[in-house]
């Protein structure tokens, strides 16, 4: 055989080992995505997804919870409530520590306890209630742990999967946003883009997270979250009418959904305002709680029977990250 045939057999022979391999390698890729996925499906709760106590799952909720945190005060009891129903969790950004203690006051364990403060309080949650409720949570807002730690219990390297179980605390990552597996700050809650989180519709099923208050409200601040509730709850309603008091130009540089406006600083405002209807239910917002503060007030002694007003104004709302319609 001469040189250059024996050459092309070996190419050949190569190209072929070559073209195996790929696919070998191809063939691997597509068993760990979806050995992933699998995972992501039975571990990691979807995003807007219900819960138990009508609040959807929503990265959006982390600074209500952490307000919950710092505004409730639990009792000695409620406090080993609490306790006693995260130290049976990790802290999945430092799992050297229970989800009870962390191994400081970081905001996603803030978010968590605030959480169960909350549920202790508000829903008359017990131990196995919280700690369910407290679980998903973290699953949700910080997957990349859990999924690492499933890979690992499987004997599989997480690393290759781009994710660890290592601490945010240990990768210098505490003032990261949880969606890059940090510990959204130490001090101010560092949040991530939040163009980039979809936007979650209100669940018929979930109805508002405050039930029971919003139920028996008649005139009150209701957060951004609580009025996207409300605007659950009224949907389709004739009698509902979301009330924008700004400016005609505020108004159509963005403004909520089917939104009327009524201008606060118009002439005949107080005049305007007497004739609707006051039986009507109304959700209000200025642009940052000033104006329509003045107006609800103004609305209760008119006689006016429902009125919510949104806490913060539109502000509020679109740092909530929440949807606005433009003219």
């Amino acid at each position: 055989m001469n040189r250059p045939a024996r050459l092309t057999r070996i190419s050949r022979f190569l190209l072929a080992l070559l073209v195996v391999g790929i696919a070998a390698i191809a063939s691997l890729g597509e068993e760990a995505s979806s050995l992933l996925t699998t995972l992501e499906a039975e571990l990691i709760p979807a995003y807007g997804a219900g819960t138990t106590y009508g609040i959807q799952l929503d990265l959006r909720n982390t600074a209500q919870f952490i307000d919950w945190y710092h505004g409730i005060e639990l009792t000695d009891e409620e406090t080993s409530v609490k306790d006693r129903a995260l130290s049976a969790l990790v802290a999945p950004c430092c799992d050297d520590n229970s989800a009870a203690t962390c191994c400081c006051p970081c905001n996603l364990s803030r978010s968590v306890w605030g959480l169960s403060a909350y549920l202790i309080q508000e829903k008359g949650y017990g131990v196995e209630e919280i700690r369910e409720a407290a679980s998903e949570w973290l699953r949700f807002s910080r997957p990349d742990y859990y999924l690492a730690a499933a890979l690992e219990d499987r004997g599989i390297d997480p690393l290759e999967f781009g994710i660890s179980t290592a601490g945010s605390c240990y990768q210098g990552r505490c003032d990261f946003p949880v969606t890059d597996g940090g510990c959204a700050g130490m001090t101010d809650l560092v949040m991530p883009d939040l163009a980039t989180l979809p936007v979650v519709a209100p669940a018929a099923e979930n109805k508002r997270f405050l039930e029971a208050d919003l139920a028996s409200m008649a005139f009150g601040l209701v957060s951004p979250i609580e009025a996207t509730a409300v605007l659950g709850e009224h949907a389709g309603e004739e009698t509902f009418v979301v009330l924008d008091v700004r400016t005609p130009e505020e108004f159509a540089g963005g403004h909520l959904a089917d939104a009327v406006n009524l201008d606060y600083f118009s002439d005949d405002f107080e005049s305007a305002l007497g004739d609707l209807d006051k039986d009507e239910t109304y959700l209000m917002y200025c642009r940052s709680g000033g104006r329509s503060g003045n107006t609800a007030t103004l609305m209760e002694g008119l006689g006016f029977c429902c009125v919510f007003e949104i806490d913060g104004g539109i502000l509020a709302w679109a740092e909530s990250g929440l949807p606005l319609v433009a003219d």
